[in-house]
């Protein structure tokens, strides 16, 4: 979906094309942010695709979800398949948009669990237990949820940091007591 200027209907309408013209079983990954900037919010698409069944997929570590944001800004690239192109770079904690991050992705994920009719079409996903174990999650939640057979699941991407914290944050030792007291959801 180009970033701008198209309308939420547009959106809507392509998310359909999308979906639609694919096998039986399609997916279709949206961003939180990028439908949130075109005025979607889940009950938009869940009066579009009513029979849609949804993954949410969130980083537990809110902290280390923060700072992956800031790479992200840096590079616009969310992951990597070499690690070569892997972010060697520094980005720095402004300390009061932390603590504004921190609230709003509470707030937004406690808007997501109040939903019932997400709760049965769905399957909420925490990152760190997916990358510790995918054919676990796949196989116990996300293929029975979609009723497809077990099968096993792999990639060649690669996190595009794995480095410490404290390591790719320059100020580390202003906002270190602030990131490690850090709440995981």
């Amino acid at each position: 979906v180009r970033r701008r200027l198209i309308s939420k209907q547009a959106v809507l309408r392509h998310i359909e094309y999308s979906v639609n013209t694919g096998p039986e079983v399609c997916v279709a990954k949206l961003m939180d942010y990028e439908l949130q900037a075109r005025g979607i919010d889940l009950e938009d698409l869940h009066r579009q695709f009513p029979q849609a069944k949804y993954l949410v997929l969130y980083r537990g570590n809110l902290a280390r979800q923060y700072v992956s944001v800031l790479v992200h800004r840096q590079t616009r690239l969310p992951s990597s398949t070499s690690t070569t192109t892997s972010f060697r770079g520094k980005v720095h904690v402004d300390r009061d948009e932390l603590l504004r991050y921190f609230q709003e992705r509470k707030d937004h994920y406690q808007r997501l669990v109040a939903l019932d009719w997400l709760r049965d079409r769905a399957v909420i996903l925490k990152y760190e237990d997916l990358t510790a174990g995918p054919n676990e999650v796949f196989g116990e939640k996300v293929l029975p949820l979609l009723g497809l057979p077990s099968c096993r699941v792999t990639t060649n991407l690669k996190k595009q940091n794995a480095r410490e914290m404290s390591d790719l944050i320059d100020n580390y030792h202003e906002v270190a007591e602030l990131l490690e007291s850090a709440d995981d959801i």
